[in-house]
């Protein structure tokens, strides 16, 4: 759960327009994501979630977490698709590579 902001933090810097930057934000969220924080089953958003009526104060912050958590992967997804269209071919086979990868 602490790891949010700095997570947050990744995805902004991923978001920059200064090239490598973006792609050393990028490489480190895919290996983040897909080495440390995803799950082998699919992440349920906190919507869908079956809680039962008196849920935990634990069991809520696992739910808030993994919505969160479904929420940056997404974020993530899209800038790694906006940067398979870079017009530089080394940036867009790093990104296709990441593509690959989260696939």
């Amino acid at each position: 759960f602490h790891c949010l902001p700095y997570l947050r933090q990744l995805i902004s810097m991923a978001q920059r327009p200064a090239r490598d930057l973006k792609l050393s934000a990028t490489d480190a969220l895919t290996d983040l994501f897909l080495t440390r924080l995803l799950p082998e089953r699919p992440l349920v958003p906190f919507e869908r979630r079956q809680l039962p009526k008196k849920p935990s104060e634990r069991l809520l912050l696992q739910a808030h977490f993994e919505d969160e958590l479904k929420k940056a992967y997404a974020e993530v997804a899209e800038i790694v698709m906006k940067g398979t269209g870079d017009n530089v071919l080394h940036c867009k086979q790093r990104m296709l590579t990441s593509l690959l990868s989260m696939l």
